[in-house]
């Protein structure tokens, strides 16, 4: 991924309502997303980010992210079949 890119996924978590992991290693893009989101929060803007996070049965190196966010309360979980609906506020329903 090139500078270019990261900078602009960095800016849209940074603006986002919700950020919903499905899947990532601890050492990841993603989690790096996640950081930055919870690091700028909205606040200038007036909204909290909400970042949900896919519980997993087992845990291995691809979802070691996931149980990171859950280990350290820093996600909601979203079990692995639930439906998932968005409400007005961007949150779970």
């Amino acid at each position: 991924m090139k500078y270019n890119e990261v900078s602009d996924t960095l800016s849209h978590a940074g603006r986002l309502d919700s950020i919903i992991v499905a899947q990532c290693p601890i050492i990841s893009g993603t989690m790096y997303a996640v950081r930055f989101a919870q690091e700028y929060d909205g606040d200038c803007f007036g909204w909290e980010n909400n970042i949900y996070a896919v519980r997993y049965d087992t845990q291995n190196e691809l979802n070691s992210g996931n149980k990171f966010l859950f280990d350290y309360n820093l996600a909601i979980p979203i079990n692995l079949n639930q439906k998932v609906t968005l409400g007005q506020q961007n949150q779970l329903i």
